[in-house]
């Protein structure tokens, strides 16, 4: 299965052919880098915020990304994470903790393991941390960890050839040196040795001046 998705605020990732693209706002960056203090946290009286809906009511507000609402969500330990997580920690720091911490070279000495594609291990954090803001699209409204658009629409190759599904996957159909082309494909997928030489010498002949020889 191949797809493209772009985090909402704004971080883009190509998944999951172990290949990972990402690009992210200042507001994305800032939320990664930023140090968590729980102890903190645990002495705050501040309330979970909420925001005005469309309807008028007041909801859970599905973007926030405070100190108590962190660390309520580090304690949650979806995968494992909350045991390798140290006061003052940002996001980023608790991901390469994760990692790191258990690498599949030490397989046999597992308690815990890591066994994520790096497109899964982005994924989950953007999702479940709220690195990116939530997509409006109404499907999504009652999931508050729908957080990734897919890139110029393209929608998640489902396997079926009908015409509307084909003309939905967009540039998740660009694959192989038959179906990705230097000149127009922003993204290729499944691109072995062979289709990466060709691909290359498609380019070499569209920007000759990008090439020494």
């Amino acid at each position: 299965m191949t797809y493209t998705a772009t985090v909402v605020s704004h971080c883009s990732h190509d998944a999951p052919n172990h290949t990972i693209m990402v690009s992210c706002d200042s507001a994305t960056i800032q939320k990664m880098i930023r140090p968590i203090h729980c102890e903190t946290a645990k002495r705050s009286t501040v309330e979970s915020p909420v925001v005005l809906s469309k309807n008028g009511k007041l909801v859970p507000d599905v973007n926030a990304f405070h100190e108590p609402w962190l660390c309520d969500r580090i304690q949650k330990d979806f995968i494992g994470e909350a045991a390798l997580f140290k006061e003052g920690m940002s996001v980023s720091d608790l991901m390469y903790a994760y990692a790191t911490d258990q690498p599949f070279t030490r397989v046999d000495q597992w308690t815990r393991g890591y066994c994520m594609h790096s497109d899964w291990m982005w994924g989950f954090f953007t999702n479940f941390y709220n690195l990116s803001d939530h997509d409006e699209h109404p499907y999504f409204q009652d999931i508050p960890q729908a957080r990734m658009v897919g890139y110029n629409q393209s929608e998640i190759y489902d396997g079926r050839n009908h015409a509307e599904h084909i003309d939905r996957r967009r540039v998740c159909d660009l694959y192989g040196v038959h179906r990705c082309f230097a000149h127009s494909s922003p993204i290729c997928h499944y691109m072995p040795p062979a289709s990466m030489r060709n691909l290359t010498n498609d380019i070499r002949r569209v920007y000759p001046e990008q090439f020494r020889t």
